[in-house]
């Protein structure tokens, strides 16, 4: 995240995962002054869910048993133009 351009620090950064990885994204966001929003399933542990929140990260929760989980992120990359970091 420290190699992206000011215009794409200041858009944000959008991830996907259910854990570990939010809270890494959020966290290096929280640190470099860069929006992050996490695509989260909607049964991931509420810990995991509020551990995500509290590094500042917005979250965007979808039904795990849909299989559109990509089409969902592209959907979300066109709406906030947000810059993608995938796991």
């Amino acid at each position: 995240m420290t190699q992206l351009s000011p215009t794409q620090k200041q858009q944000g950064v959008l991830a996907y995962s259910s854990g570990n990885h939010a809270h890494a994204i959020a966290l290096c966001g929280k640190l470099l002054g860069i929006p992050t929003t996490i695509i989260m399933p909607s049964d991931s542990p509420p810990v995991k869910q509020a551990a995500t929140k509290g590094y500042g990260a917005e979250i965007i929760l979808y039904d795990c048993g849909h299989w559109f989980r990509w089409i969902r992120k592209a959907e979300c990359f066109h709406k906030y133009g947000l810059e993608g970091i995938t796991n």
